[in-house]
């Protein structure tokens, strides 16, 4: 019986496969130490059924089975088919059960397995993400041979931009030292001239000298599936990753004025006189000493230097051993710009009004150009043409060669700071805050690109793009073909003073102590690179190193950021698909680059800077231009900013958010008339109209505003004393809220409540117990578990109050009883003259709640706080109990008017997030860059909102005042129709009758 048993298994077909059955392990991430994605597609779990069990058949089994076998296999379809439906008939669910799971297999077919391969290549050719290309080289060996020809890598090469290594682009050392990429055609060409150029790219057998210490550092990448690993690799450390190394230059808190990277060298020139040379890793080689003045000018070619400053004197150095090879003397002041047309020429400009042509061969004047009538800031060359700018306001075109001037460019009002050339138009940046385009041939001003509000000292540009950097601290993108901006970028809290871009990236660097990275197609950050120091002096970056010169502790710091890839990862061997073997289990699959989070290996410093945190930039969402309809009713989707939000206990919201153009517009209007209010709010107390308490909001209007637009009008809002903003939004009128501050018979709580008590329907204002709202509110939310219903109570406080053992107190009650309530600090970093670091231990007020899930919100910017609040409300509505949200926000004025908040704070902190985060200029920044409106449109809203503001004081300002009886006092208190028939009084003559 057993023998009978051994053979009918062996000659029954097994069933699908289960999970006891062996099946390829899956590839363990050698780098990320963590399994890799799954198979694309992933395989289909096994049914939950054993295996067949023949160990109990009848010994008349097999002859009865084999006899109907070879019925079934003599009948025709149809027969078959009838017999099978008789058959199944038959079974019971379990045995269909059955029947199902063995048969589902049968059913699939690779396609791949039967198609050529042209065909294979040419559906893989649709797939544009490479994530999906590495998942599916793990499903089987077929489609890891398919996904293994280069084709599909250079088609995705072509798709991602992928065009060319930066540091396999012919080019001589001194443009790859001063990292000027408008000299690339990177994503500029058609379709076949980029694949040839990248074919030349990638079978060159031979770099330039001027890469020969890279490419001896790593291995040779051949093929496209190399050439777009290597590049994919860079690009996500760039976004999230990368090693770092500070080293100290000077003990003391020199100023560094120019710094320049090439492929050998990282040299830095300081205003104490001193030149340092470093390696590109940031190791010291040497100092150049000679100069007795500070250098504020240096350009590298190759292993020459050339360098001036201060002490009026050009010198060329050799930058191998340190030697000053020549002193070039002729200019009577500082020397302030210098450039290099050729390898033998060098070209000064100083503040004595001259440019000078230098022979550093040998050390002689070729020419003096004379013409401007003073300083001269800036030069640019192009072949034979120099074109420099000066402080007469004027730019100046000269030919080289002919030692005389061919254009003079005048417009500007003021001194000329930057300029850019390209060979056939030159950009100039002036204090007069405009740039100007200029025709190089005709000197003719092609266009005034206007939007900068200080000095523009920073310019590049490349191809028909130009990125420009002010004084204002703002960066600007421009399209050189309409002459319009693309991007408008908040970049820093002051001036920029460091500026550089590249096909894919924007770096920049400002004097408020960080370096920060935008995606130059979005316009969008990316990171911060360096963490944060008192100014940063100087950038510089290729693609795959950035060098920063910074002030920190009173001294100057260099950090070298490094995002190569380990060489592991990009040996070619590694990446070529094993042989096949006749027999014994599937070979390792090739380790996927696509798969990994990279940060560098062992490096803690890149996983600090890569850790996210909640953004107070009050435009930091996006959008798909494309999908901005025309009408204003009809809803599209923003995508918000990674940093809107951080959790607690919670998954964190959705970071789309739908809305219309006219919501937009609506949000913005909201909250320019509660900022307009605010302001005349202040006016009349410093009028001395408004007198007792007066809690303003102006800073905040984000959070009343986006918190109204996400909730119903069946929702209670109870809130503190700074409550303006939240009693319009609710339904009170400017003229209310106006009379009831000034005290009139017509304010929203009849002139007795003042800024501390305002109320309208499901809105209940401030309390003048810190923190007494918060019990209340859970009251509120109490009364509406208990009618039911889809609402929700909105309880905001702030930092302040949320020490206060009510809070905790209302916490628990809530969480016990599982009410509807929101939650919400108002974290504007300042309580009554202290900081919230100062009066608390845990800052992260989201976290307050303990046992309640929290969420910390971007609450400078109106759309993150719409999104928070529509979540917050549909996790009340689903049952969820209550959430602890905090709005991370700034309030411009004192706690209160009577409180100047300039004693605890500086007056300069408060300008910078005045000019950099403000929320109505964030919203009104979306509303402009995304098409929604136009700068007209916003500007009546302005005036709008400014006139009816103006109306509305002043008829609250014409309110009568309340008579000056005893019987006011009584009033009020009932509903009308529910008063009592008196209350009583300490004696007869007190007691009031309301009849």
């Amino acid at each position: 019986m057993a023998g009978l048993s051994n053979q009918l298994s062996q000659q029954r077909p097994r069933g699908p496969p289960t999970p006891s059955m062996s099946t390829p392990a899956a590839d363990f991430d050698q780098v990320t130490g963590s399994p890799p994605p799954p198979p694309t597609p992933a395989a289909s779990p096994g049914p939950s059924h054993s295996r067949l069990n023949w160990s109990n058949a009848k010994e008349d089994e097999e002859a009865y089975l084999s006899s109907l076998r070879k019925y079934f296999m003599q009948c025709n379809g149809g027969q078959r088919t009838r017999l099978l439906a008789d058959l199944l008939n038959l079974c019971t669910s379990g045995q269909l059960s059955f029947v199902h799971q063995f048969v589902s297999p049968l059913l699939k077919k690779d396609p791949f397995t039967t198609l050529p391969d042209e065909l294979c290549l040419r559906i893989l050719s649709f797939i544009d993400d490479p994530k999906v290309l590495a998942r599916a080289s793990q499903v089987s060996r077929r489609w890891r041979d398919l996904l293994s020809d280069d084709m599909t890598w250079k088609n995705l090469c072509v798709k991602h931009d992928y065009q060319r290594r930066l540091s396999e682009v012919h080019r001589p050392i001194h443009e790859a030292s001063t990292v000027k990429p408008e000299d690339l055609s990177f994503g500029q060409q058609d379709d076949d001239s980029a694949s040839n150029d990248l074919a030349g790219a990638l079978t060159s057998t031979s770099l330039p000298a001027t890469f020969e210490g890279r490419a001896n550092a790593r291995p040779v990448l051949r093929s496209y599936k190399s050439h777009f690993k290597q590049r994919y690799l860079v690009d996500a450390a760039w976004r999230s990753g990368g090693r770092n190394v500070t080293r100290n230059i000077t003990q003391d808190g020199g100023v560094v004025t120019s710094l320049h990277l090439t492929s050998k060298y990282i040299i830095v020139a300081l205003d104490n006189a001193k030149i340092h040379v470093f390696d590109t890793e940031g190791n010291a080689l040497r100092t150049l000493q000679g100069h007795v003045m500070g250098v504020w000018a240096m350009v590298p070619w190759d292993d020459v230097l050339v360098s001036g400053g201060c002490d009026r004197d050009v010198r060329v150095w050799d930058l191998s051993t340190g030697v000053c090879m020549h002193t070039l003397r002729g200019h009577t002041s500082t020397v302030r710009c210098l450039k290099m047309s050729d390898s033998n020429t060098a070209i000064s400009g100083s503040r004595d009004t001259t440019l000078r042509i230098w022979d550093i061969r040998t050390g002689l004047c070729k020419n003096v150009l004379v013409g401007h009538q003073a300083s001269v800031r800036c030069l640019e060359i192009k072949g034979d043409i120099v074109v420099s700018g000066s402080y007469d306001a004027t730019a100046k075109v000269w030919s080289i060669s002919e030692g005389r001037c061919l254009h003079t460019l005048t417009g500007h009002y003021s001194h000329i700071y930057a300029i850019a050339f390209d060979g056939q138009r030159v950009a100039t940046g002036s204090l007069d805050t405009s740039v100007r385009i200029w025709n190089v041939q005709t000197g003719e001003c092609q266009a005034i690109l206007q939007g900068h509000t200080s000095l523009v000292g920073q310019l590049q540009m490349r191809g028909d793009t130009l990125v420009t950097g002010g004084s204002d601290g703002s960066v600007r993108v421009w399209s050189l073909k309409r002459f319009c901006p693309i991007h408008r970028l908040a970049a820093h809290d002051n001036s920029v003073t460091s500026l550089q871009f590249d096909d894919t990236r924007v770096v920049s660097g400002g004097s408020d102590g960080r370096v920060k990275v935008w995606d130059l197609k979005t316009g969008n950050p990316v990171r911060e690179l360096v963490t944060q120091s008192e100014a940063v002096w100087r950038v510089a970056f290729e693609d795959e190193k950035c060098v920063a010169m910074a002030l920190k502790n009173s001294r100057t710091v260099m950090e070298v950021w490094s995002f190569s890839p380990p060489e592991e990862l990009l040996d070619e061997q590694s990446m070529l698909p094993p042989k096949r073997r006749p027999d014994g289990p599937v070979p390792d699959r090739p380790l996927s680059a696509f798969s990994l989070d990279y940060r560098g290996p062992g490096s803690a410093t890149a996983s600090i800077a890569a850790r996210r945190t909640v953004t107070t930039n009050a435009a930091s969402a996006h959008v798909d231009k494309s999908t901005i309809p025309e009408s204003d009713d009809e809803p599209f989707h923003i995508r918000l900013s990674d940093e809107s939000f951080e959790t607690y206990e919670l998954d964190p919201p959705p970071y789309t958010l739908e809305v219309t153009k006219k919501q937009l517009k609506d949000m913005y209007r909201d909250m320019v008339t509660v900022r307009q209010m605010e302001m005349a709010a202040d006016r009349l107390y410093k009028e001395k109209k408004i007198r007792g308490f007066c809690h303003l909001s102006t800073g905040q209007e984000a959070v009343a505003v986006g918190i109204e637009h996400a909730i119903n009008k069946s929702d209670d809002v109870i809130t503190s004393y700074r409550c303006h903003g939240f009693a319009y939004m609710r339904g009170g009128t400017v003229r209310s809220i106006i009379g009831e501050l000034l005290g009139r018979r017509e304010g929203i709580a009849y002139g007795k409540g003042g800024s501390m008590h305002m109320f309208t329907k499901g809105f209940y204002g401030g309390n003048g117990i810190v923190g007494a709202q918060v019990p209340v509110g859970a009251g509120l939310a109490f009364a509406q578990k208990y009618t039911g219903g889809k609402k929700a109570t909105v309880i905001l406080y702030g930092d302040g109050a949320s020490n206060q053992g009510q809070v905790f107190e209302a916490f628990n009650m809530a969480k016990l009883w599982n009410l509807p309530a929101l939650f919400g600090c108002e974290n504007n970093k300042y309580g009554m003259g202290t900081s919230a670091a100062r009066s608390s231990a845990l800052t992260d007020y989201y976290k307050r709640g303990q046992y309640i899930p929290g969420l910390k919100i971007n609450g400078m910017d109106v759309l993150a706080v719409k999104a928070a609040v529509q979540y917050g409300k549909q996790w009340t509505e689903q049952d969820n109990g209550p959430l602890v949200l905090e709005y991370v926000t700034y309030r411009y004025g004192g706690h209160s008017m009577s409180d100047p908040g300039t004693t605890y704070r500086t007056r300069e902190e408060i300008q910078r997030m005045r000019s950099t985060n403000d929320p109505i200029a964030g919203l009104k920044q979306h509303i402009l860059d995304w098409g929604v409106a136009q700068e007209d449109e916003l500007k009546a809203i302005d005036k709008e909102a400014r006139n009816h503001v103006n109306e509305e004081v002043a008829a609250a300002e014409a309110m009568p005042h309340p008579e000056p009886t005893p019987k006011i006092l009584f009033e009020d208190i009932y509903v009308r129709g529910t008063e009592p028939k008196f209350i009583r009084g300490r004696t007869p003559d007190e007691v009031f009758y309301f009849h």
